[in-house]
């Protein structure tokens, strides 16, 4: 199999020098979609169809001549042979539209970044699961997604990295975004100098995106945890939705995720110089919670608290005031130059880091 050509966010075909990018992808899921929910609806026409017949034959049959019975009995040989027509045409519409999920995760930007496999079930070193992407017509179009089939932390964890990756992938490509140019960085291990103490065993320390703009850095840990989350300026706690041990609403206070990327962000600027301490910024992103409240509008010491919710609007509008073009030291192609750089460099395109990482990290906790 020859390599996809192109480059960041302009893949193309090897064979055909088509784009692979997952606009394209998208476009052509939608219209398979389309056929695909006409196929179904057809068939569940026909199915009614013939059902009604059916009935209709066995409420009248002692009625009915023999002449007559033969009639309906060739009738209803052609209807059925017309549903496994329809089955057919169901089937395939739905091969091609699965074709164009995996297609678009195995071409698209995550993975080519990530090297992320979508079953880990061979793996020994990790906790087996298995992902399996999908697209969906919703009010606003085609949506693509991955979804859960075999369980597990690995999983969730990766399902809400794909989900964050996303959201900022589509910023970067839109030239009215703040954060237009970027280069999206995910899953990068970079060198742990020893602040960790938490995990001082493990020699790497892994970030769940940077994000890198001509002016400063965000580095995003992602978490994506179903509760009700509320934070607040300055940003020293999350206050998260529980009930105590008679059953009572509680705020539960967490500030081991912040603390968490806090360490991140002082051994991505170790392992990057490229940028002054005081334009890296510390960004702790919720998906997936039932709710989230935060009353913050703007990062304070460099460290802020968001959610997707709202189309992500608030994020977007502090990201903005951070990605001031009075602090620009990087031209386009340095700034596509470094990121280039830090992939090939931190990260973890054999699939190999992250294995050792998980083990490093349960031998700690075995110890404790």
């Amino acid at each position: 199999m020859r390599d996809i050509a192109g480059t960041y966010l302009d893949r193309k075909c090897p064979s055909c020098g088509g784009a692979l990018t997952e606009d394209v992808y998208d476009s052509a899921a939608q219209d398979a979609l389309v056929n695909l929910h006409a196929a179904e609806e057809a068939l569940r026409d026909c199915e009614g169809r013939v059902k009604d017949f059916e009935e209709k034959i066995s409420r009248y049959r002692h009625f009915w001549q023999f002449a007559f019975r033969l009639i309906a009995r060739k009738r209803l040989r052609q209807a059925e042979h017309e549903i496994a027509t329809k089955r057919l045409h169901v089937s395939e519409a739905a091969k091609v539209t699965s074709a164009l999920a995996y297609g678009r995760y195995y071409c698209g930007e995550w993975f080519l970044r990530t090297h992320i496999s979508l079953c880990s079930e061979d793996d020994r070193h990790t906790e087996p699961y298995r992902i399996q992407p999908r697209y969906s017509l919703d009010g606003d179009g085609v949506r693509f997604y991955l979804k859960q089939i075999k369980r597990s932390s690995d999983s969730r964890g990766i399902l809400g990295e794909f989900e964050a990756f996303e959201f900022f992938r589509k910023q970067v490509v839109d030239p009215a975004s703040p954060l237009f140019g970027a280069q999206l960085l995910p899953n990068l291990y970079v060198p742990n100098t020893g602040h960790d103490s938490n995990h001082s065993n493990s020699p790497w320390t892994q970030i769940d995106l940077a994000i890198a703009t001509k002016s400063c850095v965000f580095v995003v840990e992602v978490k994506r945890r179903y509760a009700d989350i509320y934070a607040a300026e300055p940003y020293e706690e999350l206050l998260i939705g529980g009930r105590d041990a008679d059953g009572n609403e509680s705020l539960n206070r967490s500030v081991d995720e912040l603390s968490q990327n806090s360490r991140h962000a002082v051994e991505f600027s170790k392992a990057c110089p490229t940028y002054d301490f005081d334009r890296v910024y510390e960004l702790l992103l919720l998906v997936g919670t039932r709710s989230f409240t935060s009353e913050g509008s703007s990062f304070v010491d460099n460290v802020y608290i968001g959610g997707l919710a709202g189309g992500g609007a608030q994020l977007l509008d502090a990201m903005l005031e951070a990605c001031s073009s009075e602090h620009e030291t990087l031209s386009d192609d340095e700034l596509k130059t470094l990121g280039d750089n830090l992939v090939n460099r931190y990260g973890d395109l054999r699939q190999k880091l992250r294995a050792m990482h998980v083990r490093w990290i349960e031998s700690q906790q075995c110890r404790h």
